[in-house]
Order: C-alpha cells, then structure tokens, then sequence
C-alpha cells in the first residue's frame, strides 16, 4: 500500500491517462481497418464507353481495334489501407467470346492505393484478329451491337499478400461508338 496521498493521486492520474490514450489510439486502429473495408465495399464501378475503330470491311489487312472505358469511383469518407491492382474484362460480342483479344490493366505500384477521393478511368484496348475480326465485321455490317461484358478487378487490404480479392461485375449494352 502507498502511504503518501499524493502519490497515490499521481499512479491514479497516470493510469487514468494510459487509459484514455489507449482508447483513443484503439478507436483510431478501427477506425482504420473499418475504413479499408469501407473504401472497397462502396466502389462504383461504371462503364463509359465502347469504342471500335479501324474498320474496313473491303481491306483484309486491316484490323479493327476494341476500346472499353471504365469508371471507378469510391464514395466512402473514410481512410484506409486498399491497393486497386489489376482491372480486366471477358468481352462478348453478339454472343461470340472475344477470346484473341486481351482486356487487361495491371496498375502500377504508384498508382494502386485506394483513398477516399479516388475516381480514375481505365481503358482497356486491344486489336482483332482471327475469328473476333469477323465477329466484328458482321456487327459493323448489320449495326447489331450487343455486348456483354464481365469486369473484373482485385485488391489488397493491409498490403498483405493473403488479402487479395477479386470482384466481378457484368454490364449489357448496345451502344458503340464507331470511329
């Protein structure tokens, strides 16, 4: 037992002290984490724009170009630890699988983290060949454009290795623009 009076006040306010800023920086830790899984939970993905573009039904040697843009946004007010590191698509067209054409972005280390404000575009692209060529073709020459696309994207909580996840999301549409 502490037999000074003022001593005992002085552990007690000490303790007291501890106690408050350990809640404080406990609060903050969850605030934190909860923020991570908030940033990613709130991403609204959208697709902008389909674009084709060289286009020559009576020139065999040249082959058309895809474009898909794609809108992701967070709205979440909060901070965290989130890393965006690849974005990619399965693009049909018309029923056909666009399967010799690659949608896929893999994003730079710089580029990846995930904050309260991010809204970025991505553009994925890539050139025909083989039988998507001819998919192609003959959507441009019946204007039958009806797409189906999956989006798909991963991240990272914590920048932890463990904690990749990927979500996908799927968009039908008709409108193209061509040029």
């Amino acid at each position: 037992m502490i037999r000074s009076e003022r001593a005992q006040n002085t552990i007690l306010v000490i303790t007291i002290i501890a106690a408050v800023v350990s809640s404080v920086l406990m609060v903050n830790s969850s605030s934190y984490y909860t923020g991570s899984y908030e940033l990613i939970g709130r991403m609204d993905v959208e697709m902008l724009e389909t674009r084709v573009y060289r286009i020559d039904p009576l020139n065999d040697s040249i082959d058309p170009r895809v474009s898909i843009t794609f809108n992701m946004q967070t709205e979440a007010n909060t901070e965290g630890s989130v890393r965006l590191d690849f974005v990619g698509a399965d693009v049909y067209l018309n029923d056909d699988y666009l399967s010799y054409m690659d949608f896929a972005h893999v994003i730079a280390y710089d580029d990846q983290p995930v904050d309260s404000n991010f809204d970025r575009n991505f553009t994925m692209r890539d050139t025909a060949s083989g039988s998507d060529k001819d998919t192609i073709l003959d959507a441009y020459a019946g204007d039958n454009w009806n797409w189906f696309v999956r989006f798909r994207y991963s991240f990272y909580t914590f920048d932890e290795v463990g904690s990749r996840t990927f979500r996908w999301i799927e968009f039908e549409f008709t409108t193209t623009t061509i040029g």
